[in-house]
């Protein structure tokens, strides 16, 4: 297109309609060409402010999540810490029951000396 309009410049002169017709259409298409950009542009600005509209909902999401996680580890620590001594009594009942069927095993073997 530039090389068209510079031989038709060069051989008709700057005044000429064909010249002219030339430009006007370079003016056009580049009018055309800044005016896509823009579009692509403003496109782009929107998708942007909405992924971060989506990132500052989710990182809300995330920090109430945190928080009701806070608040219930909070809330049921009494019954986390009461499941824990229930566990630590029942191994030792289960060691002492083993340790009484030792003691009545080895009472009812012949000639098997206690330890005490």
């Amino acid at each position: 297109m530039r090389t068209e309009a510079c031989q038709s410049q060069f051989k008709f002169g700057p005044d000429h309609p064909e010249v002219r017709a030339v430009k006007e259409e370079q003016v056009k298409i580049q009018e055309q060409i800044i005016g896509r950009v823009e579009g692509i542009l403003k496109g782009l600005q929107v998708k942007t402010e909405a992924m971060q509209a989506q990132i500052s909902s989710l990182e809300g999401a995330v920090q109430a999540a945190r928080n009701r996680e806070a608040t219930m580890a909070t809330r049921f620590r009494p019954y986390f810490e009461a499941r824990k001594q229930l566990e630590d009594i029942a191994r030792i009942r289960d060691a002492i029951r083993l340790r009484i069927l030792q003691e009545k095993v080895d009472a009812a073997l012949p000639g098997v000396k206690s330890e005490k």
